[in-house]
C-alpha cells in the first residue's frame, strides 16, 4: 500500500508539472517582454532628453523630484546616529 502511495504521489506531481511549466514559460516570457519594453521606453526617453541639450545619462525629472524630496527630509529629520569623518589613525572613533 504504501509503494502505491508513492507511485500516486510522483505521478501527480509530474502532472502538476507538466500542466505548470506553460504557465511558468509564459510568465518567463511576460517578464522578459516587460524588461525589453522598459529598456526600449528609458533609451528612447535619454535620447529626447539628450536632444534637447541634457546629458545622455542625466537624471530623468522623476529622479530630480525624488532626490529634492529625500534632501528635504533629512533636512528635517536628520539622523539618530552621529557621523565621524575622522579616521583611526587621527584619534578618532574606531568602527
Amino acid at each position: 500500500m504504501d509503494s502505491l502511495f508513492n507511485f500516486l504521489k510522483r505521478t501527480g506531481i509530474g502532472l502538476i508539472y507538466i500542466i505548470g511549466s506553460p504557465v511558468i514559460a509564459l510568465g518567463f516570457a511576460l517578464f522578459t517582454l516587460y524588461g525589453t519594453l522598459i529598456f526600449l521606453f528609458t533609451l528612447v526617453q535619454s535620447g529626447f532628453l539628450w536632444i534637447n541639450g541634457h546629458g545622455f545619462f542625466s537624471p530623468f525629472p522623476e529622479d530630480i523630484r525624488a532626490e529634492t524630496k529625500y534632501r528635504d527630509f533629512i533636512k528635517h529629520n536628520p539622523p539618530a546616529h552621529k557621523q565621524t569623518t575622522s579616521s583611526p589613525a587621527e584619534g578618532g572613533p574606531i568602527g
